[in-house]
């Protein structure tokens, strides 16, 4: 199986989605698909208004912005709470065997238990 390709930027690409956040249709749609959060290969073929390079450099850069971090025997892992939103619904959506929760809420009970 072959892993999806990802896109790698250079400065001048960041700089050109740093200043594409100053179109309110850009800012919109990057902010609505960090919502939804989706990945790569989902966002590139959606309708855009800008390059879908642009837009993703953007959601990259908003994701980061938001993040925060857990460190974990010295290793740092950033997450996002919409990471981990998608992380729940995803999994929530599938059946789970009672013993296996899907997704812990904070009162305890599980996210597909909820849904």
């Amino acid at each position: 199986m072959k892993l999806p390709e990802v896109p790698q930027f250079t400065e001048d690409e960041i700089n050109t989605a740093i200043g594409l956040a100053r179109d309110p249709a850009v800012l919109k749609a990057a902010v609505e698909y960090n919502t939804r959060y989706l990945f790569w290969e989902e966002l590139r073929h959606h309708p855009l208004p800008a390059d879908a390079r642009s837009v993703w450099a953007l959601m990259k850069l908003l994701r980061r912005a938001q993040a925060r971090e857990i460190v974990f025997a010295g290793l740092h892992f950033p997450y996002t709470l919409a990471m981990q939103a998608r992380r729940c619904s995803t999994i929530s959506t599938r059946p789970q065997p009672a013993a296996s929760p899907a997704c812990w809420t904070p009162s305890g009970t599980t996210a597909s238990a909820i849904s």
